[in-house]
């Protein structure tokens, strides 16, 4: 990590498996989820387990586990919609993109809202972001999840004030892997890409640092694991590793 000591001007965070450890929640919403659309569309008692695994396949989740090259781990709600359509339309009708995209959100909503689960922050999150704030140093969040449901997830821990710059997948003109989200942080800080050190879990997040010419720091407990990184990628355990860099 001491080659990029010094260069670091600004920090772009990743949500989902960099700042909250998350999927196991989200796979187990997921899962309610498809059981309720399986209801919902009626699709056949006897067809409900297949086309409920078969979901949870397209979104990338398998064998419990999140897929780091997947839709969960790195796509959009309209993607992530898109992919449950595809994988349902085999087990019975499902509506138009839009219908089927605003039954999923009232649907997700009930569960969220009835879960009462609390996402929690991963180890050193905190540590980090208060020693890059403490320093002067400007931090983004990029995401692919929603504007509503990012806030909702980041409010309980009072994160989001860490936070000068915002891109959310359902704003974004062009997502993850875009470098998009990397150059507009860039403009809006007035700090070149080259001395932004973007923070991700998955191979999304570092194709969408390198395509954009910044810095990567891959934090393991998420999506990815070591082996899907290449060799020269930063990689550290926790995001409190980082506080040594920024100091």
């Amino acid at each position: 990590m001491t080659e990029i000591r010094g260069r670091i001007r600004a920090l772009l965070w990743d949500k989902d498996g960099t700042l909250l450890d998350n999927f196991s929640l989200w796979i187990r919403r997921e899962r309610s989820l498809l059981e309720t659309l399986c209801l919902e569309l009626e699709i056949p008692e006897e067809l409900r387990r297949d086309a409920i695994e078969s979901g949870l396949t397209a979104i990338g989740v398998n064998k419990g586990r999140v897929d780091p090259h997947g839709e969960l781990a790195g796509g959009t709600e309209a993607s992530i919609c898109e992919a449950l359509a595809n994988a349902l339309g085999v087990f019975g009708p499902v509506p138009g993109q839009d219908r089927f995209l605003r039954l999923v959100r009232r649907h997700l909503n009930r569960i969220i809202s009835d879960d009462n689960s609390t996402v929690p922050v991963k180890n050193g999150v905190r540590e980090a972001l208060e020693e890059a704030s403490q320093r002067g140093i400007p931090q983004g969040l990029a995401t692919s999840d929603s504007r509503e449901s990012a806030l909702k997830e980041l409010a309980p821990h009072g994160l989001e004030p860490f936070f000068s710059y915002f891109s959310f997948g359902d704003e974004a003109l062009r997502p993850k892997p875009d470098p998009w989200c990397v150059l507009e942080f860039s403009r809006f800080t007035g700090i070149p890409v080259r001395n932004i050190l973007f923070i991700g879990d998955s191979p999304v997040d570092q194709a969408t640092a390198r395509s954009a010419g910044a810095m990567f720091c891959a934090v393991l407990g998420g999506a990815g694991g070591r082996e899907d990184f290449t060799d020269e990628t930063i990689i550290v355990e926790e995001p409190g590793e980082l506080t040594g860099l920024l100091r």
